[in-house]
């Protein structure tokens, strides 16, 4: 037990608990938003832009930031993004009308942007990791985090809120003294870091031409833009689904968005296992079309079943789509600052257009809802099978 402990504090493993705390705050937050909209009477469509207020927020926060992002920085920006979300969590304590939901959820996209700019330049300085294994942990961090932020956030919405924000302020505090800690870690062995890090981030497959790095560098963005939207538009209209159509309760709103971001942040980790298909555009093409039968499926069964299917179904695409949309930005060692700005830069805009488009969906129906994952998930294939075609013609 000594060694395997010994031996996840050496590899750093642990530093992914990093984005799971700060996505626990994030996704319990968005969530809290979502649901006291609801509880005010708010239709579809305003929630929907209630949600892109966090998309635009977060997307000219991606921009600005941008300018002033590398390895110098990214332990400030981590630790400004905590102190953010310790600073606007009070304010869902003193603030009960839609206006001020407006506002708390436009402050929390540079909070956002703040930490997880910081963290991508950040992780594969912190631990002696292969791109591989990085984007694996990386997407299970994060992932878990929001699953557990919307399950918890979910349960305890009903509570006084001075207790209800306690988990926000602990996890970024928690946060805080972990970069404190693996700062001491790093001095300890910082002789040999540059030599293993030149190992972490140089290509990984040396008989990839450019031409076809490129390719699937553009297919991992289109992917990571098509399920931003999806999922995006899901997390902040599930609650109204859930509790104004089908009449339950805040409960299984959190738990059916747990059940698809659990999901997501294993089949993330499983694709560790599966290097060869890294490039292989057969691959990519098999979970397409099968996300596109699961979204379909999702729409003809419709009710809470089809619901539970489309958690499921988005759980697994979303996996696939973001664990490779971060592989192949940070395969590129030289241009990996810019490459993780366009990633975040990319969920900031599909998070403006998810929930406008998901909002005017739920409005006209709910088979409208369940329709436009269907659409979106068809289109990519397309895109994504011209990106790769185009290179080997």
């Amino acid at each position: 037990m000594l060694k395997i402990i010994n031996n996840f504090l050496r590899k750093k493993y642990w530093i992914y608990v990093f984005p799971a705390l700060m996505d626990f705050s994030l996704g319990f937050l968005l969530l809290l938003v979502s649901i006291k909209a609801v509880q005010l009477g708010t239709a579809p469509f305003k929630l929907g832009i209630l949600g892109s207020v966090w998309g635009i927020s977060y997307f000219i926060s991606n921009l600005v930031l941008s300018r002033f992002a590398h390895k110098r920085t990214a332990n400030l920006f981590m630790v400004l993004g905590c102190l953010s979300f310790v600073a606007i969590a009070p304010g869902f304590i003193f603030f009960h009308s839609l206006a001020a939901l407006f506002i708390l959820a436009f402050l929390l996209g540079p909070a956002t942007a703040f930490f997880f700019i910081g963290f991508q330049l950040f992780m594969g300085e912190g631990a002696n990791l292969s791109v591989l294994k990085s984007t694996a942990l990386y997407t299970l961090g994060w992932s878990t985090g929001l699953a557990f932020g919307f399950l918890v956030s979910g349960a305890l919405v009903g509570l006084p809120p001075v207790i209800s924000i306690l988990p926000v302020v602990a996890s970024s505090l928690l946060i805080i003294l972990g970069l404190r800690f693996i700062g001491k870690f790093s001095a300890r062995d910082r002789a040999g870091k540059k030599k293993e890090n030149r190992h972490v981030f140089s290509g990984l497959d040396k008989t990839i031409s450019p031409g076809t790095e490129k390719a699937y560098l553009l297919l991992g963005w289109v992917g990571i833009f098509t399920v931003s939207i999806v999922s995006g538009g899901i997390r902040f209209l599930m609650p109204k689904l859930i509790i104004d159509f089908f009449g339950l309760s805040p409960v299984v709103a959190g738990a059916l968005l747990f059940l698809s971001f659990v999901i997501q942040a294993v089949f993330g980790l499983l694709l560790m296992k599966f290097p060869g298909w890294r490039y292989n555009f057969k691959a990519h093409s098999r979970m397409e079309l099968l996300g596109l039968a699961g979204v379909f499926l999702a729409l003809v069964t419709s009710g809470v079943t089809g619901v539970i299917i489309l958690s499921v179904v988005v759980g697994i695409y979303s996996g696939h789509a973001f664990y490779n949309g971060v592989f192949y930005s940070l395969c590129q060692h030289q241009k990996r600052g810019r490459n993780v700005v366009v990633n975040e830069s990319l969920v900031g805009i599909s998070a403006i257009i998810g929930p406008l488009i998901l909002g005017v969906a739920l409005q006209a129906g709910i088979s409208y809802f369940f329709l436009v994952p269907v659409l979106l998930i068809a289109v990519t294939y397309f895109i994504q099978a011209f990106l790769v075609r185009s290179v080997a013609s």
